[in-house]
């Protein structure tokens, strides 16, 4: 491939990344847990992250927060 080639090449992928990045967040997504030998599916907001997880005897808690953002 000419060096012309590999220039246009990389440029469409450049602007391929920038248009896919510019599109909107989602505002939440699908979680699949095994909790007990099940799997749990729920919806956490997008900008929430987990921030532990337990379980004790017969129960179980998940903790999530919202994403620190610097």
């Amino acid at each position: 491939m000419t060096r012309t080639g590999l220039c246009v090449a990389a440029l469409g992928a450049l602007i391929a990344s920038a248009a896919s990045a510019q599109a909107p967040a989602p505002t939440a997504f699908r979680v699949i847990s095994p909790i007990f030998g099940q799997l749990v599916t729920f919806s956490m907001p997008a900008n929430f992250v987990v921030v532990s997880e337990n379980s004790t005897g017969p129960n179980y808690i998940r903790e999530a927060v919202l994403k620190l953002i610097l």
